[in-house]
């Protein structure tokens, strides 16, 4: 069994086994996707610069608030306007 499948059965996923096999057999290479800008590249890149300088400082174990309060304070200062939980 492959890892990814593995990983469906063991989070208990109600997938059938057809419908793995389609997921599995549907794989992507690098240029069937759309290039992304600069801007959007510069954004993803200081989410996930954020994200990670938040868990290497604080560790495991707190409120997801307090996360939430230290990534933005990161990306606020990293020149971004942000929001924290809007309405939808």
């Amino acid at each position: 069994m492959k890892h990814k499948e593995r990983s469906l059965v063991n989070l208990g996923a109600s997938v059938s086994w057809r419908q793995k096999k389609n997921i599995f057999s549907q794989k992507k290479t690098m240029n069937q996707f759309e290039k992304i800008s600069e801007e959007e590249d510069r954004i993803g890149k200081a989410i996930v610069n954020a994200a990670y300088e938040v868990h290497k400082e604080l560790g495991p174990g707190l409120l997801e608030k307090v996360y939430e309060v230290c990534f933005c304070h990161l990306l606020r200062k990293a020149g971004f306007d942000v929001h924290r939980q809007l309405m939808v």
